[in-house]
């Protein structure tokens, strides 16, 4: 109105410049838009590359762990090998020494005859026939044979004491040092892992914020246009995601710079406390191992049994209580595995709106919600 009765009051040249200035200022306010519109395409851009990063960090988690498992599986074979023939050991300690003596007295005896080989010599020329020659030859070499026996039994049972304690533990030694070089390994990977999960968060929040920066410019720029008269049916401006989404899971609290045995004995008994007498119920422990192992949120996979088919009771298909595509398994043990990975590789670290929308497009919202209050409840 305003505008209108300025124009009442000017000369037609004041007029067109009014109308001028005020395009120009519109057309600004226009061209101001696209400003967000590329904040948020970069911000996408940064999250999807940090969840790349995320993922290929979990891959190399999941590659180093392997290798860790199979030293480890190496170590421990050695070990009970040294344990089976610890019993060896202990009957080669007691035996050679009674054969060191046996030994002894044999090589005196063979050095005995060699100085008296004169006797020897005579024992045999002695002899009335050539059937005493024969038996007279017999019994030295009878005595000879058993002398050189008794040391050559002596030097067997060393080389069996040496290769038993010496060989194993050389086995050992070296089983162990790649053990620890595998653990290193793994346990640089999954620093590496948590800094690019910490990445990963905080490109999800800087595109989250970003969009609803968005959101929140478009809803002005259509406030300004519809009171500027420039819209004749303005659309319901509204957020696409229309559902409660400010729900959260909270933060789990899960300590990843321990053990996986620690973290498996921490967060066990809090999954099973959650599932109850459910069929998935006392898996507690297949949970949290397999969440140490892809790196998820502990409460992530099990919360979203409980959405999906109440924790494993209504399966559309064998042991597949998350509603995973159309695929069967044979076990809980290998479901629970298989869908932690999936969980690792697909959607990240723990629940999110993005991860909701993949997961259940038409219901969204309402699963995000749910998922995140049951993951409270663990």
């Amino acid at each position: 109105m305003a505008l209108h009765a300025l124009t009442k009051t000017i000369s037609p040249a004041l007029k067109a410049m009014a109308l001028a200035v005020v395009c120009v200022v519109v057309c600004a306010f226009l061209l101001a838009k696209p400003a967000f519109a590329d904040d948020l395409a970069d911000a996408q851009a940064q999250a999807a590359a940090a969840v790349a990063q995320e993922e290929s960090a979990q891959s190399v988690v999941e590659e180093t762990a392997a290798a860790y498992e199979q030293a480890a599986a190496a170590l421990e074979q050695i070990e009970a090998e040294i344990a089976e023939n610890e019993a060896r050991l202990a009957e080669l300690a007691v035996l050679i020494p009674q054969q060191q003596a046996k030994s002894d007295l044999a090589f005196k005896s063979l050095y005995k005859m060699q100085n008296e080989s004169g006797n020897v010599l005579t024992l045999l020329l002695s002899s009335g026939s050539l059937r005493e020659l024969f038996l007279n030859l017999d019994y030295v070499t009878a005595i000879y044979d058993s002398k050189t026996k008794a040391i050559g039994e002596l030097k067997r049972m060393k080389s069996e004491l040496d290769l038993i304690a010496n060989g194993l533990a050389d086995k050992r030694a070296l089983a162990a040092e790649e053990a620890a070089a595998a653990q290193v390994a793994l346990e640089e990977a999954q620093a590496a892992r948590e800094s690019a999960r910490a990445a990963a968060e905080a490109a999800r929040a800087a595109e989250a914020e970003a969009a609803a920066a968005a959101v929140a410019a478009a809803e002005e720029e259509e406030r300004r246009r519809q009171e500027a008269g420039t819209v004749d049916d303005p659309p319901s401006p509204g957020n696409p995601s229309s559902g409660d989404v400010s729900a959260s899971p909270g933060d789990d609290g899960a300590n990843w710079d321990t053990d996986k045995e620690t973290f498996v004995n921490a967060w066990a008994g809090r999954i099973d406390a959650y599932m109850g007498s459910a069929p998935l119920g006392g898996y507690g422990a297949t949970f949290a191992a397999a969440a140490w192992d892809y790196g998820i949120d502990p409460r992530f996979s099990a919360a979203i049994s409980c959405i999906e088919s109440s924790k494993g009771l209504y399966c559309f298909r064998n042991h597949n209580a998350w509603g995973w595509g159309s695929v069967d398994w044979d076990s809980w043990e290998e479901a629970i595995y298989a869908h932690a990975r999936g969980l690792s590789r697909g959607y990240g670290y723990t629940v999110t709106v993005a991860g909701a929308k993949k997961y259940c497009p038409p219901n969204w919202e309402f699963w995000y919600s749910r998922v995140c209050a049951e993951m409270s409840k663990i």
